[in-house]
This record gives structure tokens, sequence and C-alpha cells, in this order.
């Protein structure tokens, strides 16, 4: 008997609800394989729109970007 492995693909919206989610000051890593970093980036800024203020950089990453919380 084979065993299935079950993947669940995230939803952008999840991503917004992780990073509202977020403490002020705190950072978070994503990785490629989770999202896309222009995703990433756009979240930040439909997020922006409503009060919350981040910043996104991939420098210095290998696979991914890291997001800081600044209000």
């Amino acid at each position: 008997m084979t065993e299935r492995i079950v993947v669940k693909k995230i939803k952008s919206r999840e991503l917004a609800e992780t990073l509202r989610s977020m403490a002020i000051g705190s950072e978070l890593h994503i990785r490629e394989k989770e999202f896309r970093i222009s995703s990433v980036y756009n979240a930040c800024h439909r997020l922006r729109k409503e009060g919350y203020n981040y910043t996104c950089s991939a420098r210095k990453n290998i696979d991914g970007c890291i997001v800081t919380r600044l209000g």
C-alpha cells in the first residue's frame, strides 16, 4: 500500500494574515519556495494602504526575502 502525501497550497490571503500578525520590530524570513518575492512585495504594498508599515528586502538572501514590520 502506498502512502499519499497531501500538500496544501498557501494562498495570498494567508500571507497577508501572517504579515498582519507580526509584532512591531520583528523580522520574518520568507523562502522563495513558499512565496515568490514579487508576491511578498505586493502583499506589503497592499497592507501599507491599510496602515501597516513593512520593509521587504531580498538583498543578501539566496532563497527568499526578509520582511520587517516597522509599524
